[in-house]
């Protein structure tokens, strides 16, 4: 199906049927926080909606990120997800030991105060490069920072993260 542009920036339109009579859906289009594209239905030409209505709604939304401001759609992608579910499912299905106890005093001491309030989700390389280099700026020793990482699931093994 062809998106068509309009005289907005970042506002199209698809052509569709409704009623069996022509209709226009609205999209549009901007960059999220972590810099991806986004492409939000706004809804169709025989509800009401009209280009300038789309380019007020993208002007919110735009306006919202810049200032960084949480943004509110109609159609929520995925819920948040934060680090201490993620931990503590991981945790229960770990047999007890010594190394799961090392783990956890790892994961409570570094991670949790790190990550705490982030979203998985929204977790990028730069957040993971940003940890380290705090990390490494401690007495810690590199292998330490390694084990923390791992933990984390960085670096090759994952344990608990995002793609558990």
């Amino acid at each position: 199906m062809a998106r068509f542009k309009t005289k907005f920036t970042g506002v199209y339109y698809r052509e569709t049927t409704t009623n069996d009579k022509p209709d226009k859906t609205y999209y549009i289009t901007y960059k999220s926080n972590q810099n991806k594209m986004q492409e939000l239905k706004i809804g169709k030409f025989s509800e009401g909606i009209r280009e300038q209505y789309c380019n007020l709604k993208r002007n919110e939304i735009i306006t919202k990120i810049r200032l960084g401001e949480e943004v509110h759609v109609k159609h929520r992608q995925k819920d948040k997800i934060f680090i201490k579910d993620i931990a503590e499912e991981y945790f229960n299905t770990r047999a007890e030991s010594d190394s799961k106890n090392k783990d956890i005093s790892s994961y409570k001491k570094h991670l949790l105060s790190y990550f705490e309030n982030m979203d998985l989700n929204t977790i990028d390389k730069k957040d993971i490069q940003l940890f380290k280099k705090i990390k490494l700026e401690t007495p810690l020793a590199p292998k330490t920072v390694n084990n923390i990482l791992a933990l984390l699931g960085v670096n090759g093994g994952v344990k608990f993260g995002r793609n558990s």
